[in-house]
């Protein structure tokens, strides 16, 4: 995206938005499976929890996770030797 003259920050805003709405593929049926059960003899997880606010802390902690991956990538995008002739 860069080559398309598109900046820097949007590029990254961009992978940020796309990973956090690619996330909810799996975040989605993750909180349906923490809410319900399977079984009789047990209780859920989120049985007498609130399922917006996990959805939110989950989806804010994936968040923290693709720009914390973002931050180290960084540290490895430049070339750090010169190449011998």
């Amino acid at each position: 995206m860069a080559m398309n003259g598109v900046k820097l920050v949007y590029n990254l805003l961009s992978w940020l938005i796309t990973g956090i709405l690619m996330s909810t593929i799996y975040i989605i049926p993750t909180i349906i499976l923490f809410k319900n059960t399977f079984s009789d003899n047990v209780e859920a997880l989120l049985e007498y929890g609130n399922a917006f606010i996990f959805w939110l802390l989950f989806t804010a902690h994936i968040a923290h996770l693709i720009t914390f991956g973002m931050h180290i990538g960084a540290y490895f995008s430049k070339r750090r030797y010169l190449s011998v002739k």
